[in-house]
């Protein structure tokens, strides 16, 4: 299956940017990494962009499952989890360590 380039609605920090999401880590763990420098930082819901469901032609809504950022249909539940649409970070960026914040919380 061919993955989607999604990009941040916001910019990054570093270099004001475009922020690639992409898949970090094992588990599903997404990032924005910023297309200048290619700086991880977290996402947070609000940074993903909306999706249109086409098969229920609604706007999907961006939730938490099993501890990863999935898009949901509103009308038929159904989950599309996002780190199956993103391209892995060694397809676009140079390695750069990046720490989960809380990571005693979070389990893979």
């Amino acid at each position: 299956m061919a993955k989607s380039l999604l990009y941040s609605l916001q910019s990054s920090h570093c270099c004001a940017s475009r922020s690639l999401i992409v898949v970090s880590r094992e588990g599903g763990f997404i990032t924005q990494n910023c297309t200048s420098c290619d700086k991880p930082r977290a996402i947070r819901p609000e940074h993903i962009p909306s999706a249109l469901y086409t098969l229920c032609s609604i706007p999907m809504l961006v939730k938490v499952v099993n501890k990863n950022y999935a898009y949901t249909c509103q009308r038929c539940t159904n989950i599309h989890m996002i780190y199956q649409l993103v391209p892995a970070w060694e397809e676009y960026f140079k390695y750069n360590g990046f720490a989960i914040p809380n990571l005693d919380n979070y389990s893979f």
